[in-house]
């Protein structure tokens, strides 16, 4: 047997080289690209050259393939071949195994195994000593065949009755692929053991426990989600898709799936009810509410293509839209179990009507937006601890909208009292576009719950905040008083022109926050119309209701006999009793107006 390295460009001289041939048995000289003499070998191969001429009959190479398909089969069985390429004709003459680290050719030829197969190995990623061992490794498989043997048992098979005349294989080509497989695990196994997991997304599925979601500083991987049917209509999209909206800048802990049954059932109702009303509209006023590209005129003319086109243009105005909501953590609790309500409806919770919050500047409806970053600024900032079953850092409500009709207004409209929306239509849209007002509860529910903080390196600071509150907004006001001076007391010299702009930065942040929901801006002035006490959103209630199961007619209604939900995964869900809690009775009337036709 001759063993011919030839050496490759990126390591010029290296003792074993990136690919190695063996050949059938011929001589015993070792050869070498980089050297002109050749090397004999005494000790290291010690191989018995056969002499004598074999000639294999028909009958003998047909014998031959099956012996090499049983070898393919163990393969097969191993996980080297993937299964739909067993019957592949060419696996007879040459089997590729292609890694990520390296590519190992096998050419066994149609003699084989009565004759050795040879190799050449590609190393790809591997390490110089990695692949050096696993050549040596290769090398001694090699060796160890016995050529001579090999052939004597092959001319003299029909003599072994113990094996019924059949030739027993050494499946080197067999032992070749597992030794290098078993040195590509062996290698990974140490390259994985030597990663810093703290830079790589936690799988959710794999996931143990939340401190290991925040000891990642990549938090949770989205893309480990699984979307079901009922997200993938309401939200038209992805998981995934929803998370790539999310700024860089706040890391995702968590994804939790709040849908309802009982509110996706209201949900639909409504949805249904409006459209019925859309279809009693002339087509061409609803075309004014539907982007040209999303309008479908058919080349027919008649009443049945009319009515297909009305149809579509119903069906686009009521397709579930994704908006998000974002507002203090301990408001959705109330929100995933009884889903929206609208300021004055009865809170199912307390008895009384919820309190106007934010101004509602645009409608007393439900507020969402497209954007999640300006959702996000309505989530609040909370000095307040977590228990063990909590994620901390903010919460995002991912929600599907049925907007309908939409009707474009401004504060110039001064809606901010309406409980209706403007005449013609089924909902607001303002803001520049990054608000849409629903006036119905069932018109807009909560899909999702995203868990988010400020990433890892924030995530100490607030690990460290004092569980008493009041102490870490002393600390946060002393701050304050210790770097408050009048700019009188300053050292600095302030010219009058320095003076102007100190008051109009001090004024640019007044109308940052003045007046929303607080009536009209005139340049400086404003007008306080009313200042409405705490909302229903901003109360805690305590304890979840957890003796309201839902769907448990009859019943005693205790939590261990709610049913589960669909998507549900108590490992990390903080809001699975509100989810299966049954839900208090609204207002589910839709205001049928009688639109105008132009």
């Amino acid at each position: 047997m001759a063993a011919i390295i030839t050496n490759t460009k990126s390591e010029p001289s290296p003792p074993l080289d990136e690919a190695e041939i063996w050949d059938t048995p011929s001589d015993k000289e070792y050869e070498t690209s980089s050297s002109s003499e050749d090397i004999t070998f005494k000790d290291e191969l010690q191989i018995d050259i056969p002499t004598e001429q074999i000639l294999f009959t028909e009958d003998d190479i047909i014998e031959l393939s099956f012996l090499r398909e049983e070898e393919i089969d163990k393969m097969v069985e191993s996980g080297m071949i993937a299964s739909d390429s067993r019957f592949d004709e060419s696996l007879r003459e040459k089997i590729v195994f292609s890694y990520p680290e390296l590519i190992l050719t096998l050419e066994t030829g149609d003699r084989y195994p009565v004759f050795p197969p040879s190799y050449t190995l590609d190393n790809l990623t591997l390490p110089r000593l990695v692949v050096d061992n696993l050549r040596i490794s290769l090398r001694n498989i090699m060796v160890a065949f016995d050529d001579a043997n090999a052939i004597k048992r092959w001319t003299s098979r029909a003599d072994n009755e113990e094996n019924y005349g059949a030739f027993e294989s050494d499946m080197v080509a067999l032992q070749l692929a597992t030794k290098t497989k078993e040195h590509i695990l062996a290698h990974r196994a140490v390259v994985d053991s030597t990663i810093d997991l703290t830079n790589v997304a936690v799988n959710i599925t794999a996931a143990t426990s939340r401190s290991e979601i925040l000891n990642s500083h990549k938090g949770i991987d989205p893309a480990s989600y699984n979307t079901s049917a009922a997200i993938k209509e309401l939200l038209g999209k992805s998981i995934p898709e929803v998370c790539e909206t999310i700024p860089s800048n706040y890391r995702i802990l968590h994804v939790e799936n709040v849908v309802k049954p009982s509110l996706y059932k209201d949900f639909y109702e409504v949805k249904s009810k409006i459209r019925d009303r859309l279809l009693t509209i002339h087509t061409s006023t609803l075309r004014k509410s539907v982007p040209p590209e999303h309008q479908r005129k058919s080349a027919s003319q008649g009443k049945l293509a009319e009515r297909r086109e009305r149809e579509s243009l119903a069906d686009y105005l009521t397709t579930p839209k994704c908006t998000f909501h974002g507002t203090q953590r301990h408001a959705i609790t109330n929100i995933i179990r009884h889903g929206f309500l609208r300021p004055g409806d009865i809170n199912p919770d307390t008895g009384h009507p919820l309190e106007v919050r934010c101004g509602n500047t645009y409608g007393r409806g439900i507020y969402t937006s497209p954007s999640p970053r300006f959702s996000l600024s309505y989530s609040g900032y909370e000095a307040l601890p977590t228990t063990a079953s909590q994620f901390s850092g903010l919460k995002l409500i991912v929600c599907a909208t049925i907007m309908g009709r939409p009707a474009r207004v401004t504060r110039e409209d001064n809606w901010r009292n309406q409980t209706e929306p403007y005449p013609n239509s089924d909902s607001h849209v303002a803001n520049g576009e990054y608000e849409y007002i629903v006036f119905h509860p069932r018109q807009t529910i909560p899909v999702l719950v995203i868990h988010l903080d400020w990433g890892k390196e924030h995530y100490d600071e607030f690990v460290n905040i004092p569980l008493n509150p009041m102490i870490w907004i002393e600390e946060m006001r002393q701050k304050r008083k210790e770097n408050k001076k009048h700019y009188k007391l300053e050292s600095e010299t302030m010219f009058p022109a320095d003076l102007v702009n100190r008051k109009q930065a001090l004024m640019s942040r007044a109308l940052k926050w003045f007046p929303y929901g607080y009536g009209p801006a005139t340049g400086t002035r404003f007008v306080i119309e009313a200042v409405a006490d705490d909302s229903d959103d901003e109360e805690e209630y305590g304890e979840y209701q957890e003796d309201r199961a839902e769907g448990k007619g009859g019943s005693s209604g205790y939590f261990w006999e709610m049913p589960a939900v669909d998507g549900e995964d108590e490992r990390f869900d903080e809001f699975f009793m509100e989810r299966r809690a049954k839900a208090g009775k609204v207002d589910m009337q839709v205001k049928v107006d009688d639109d105008d036709e132009d």
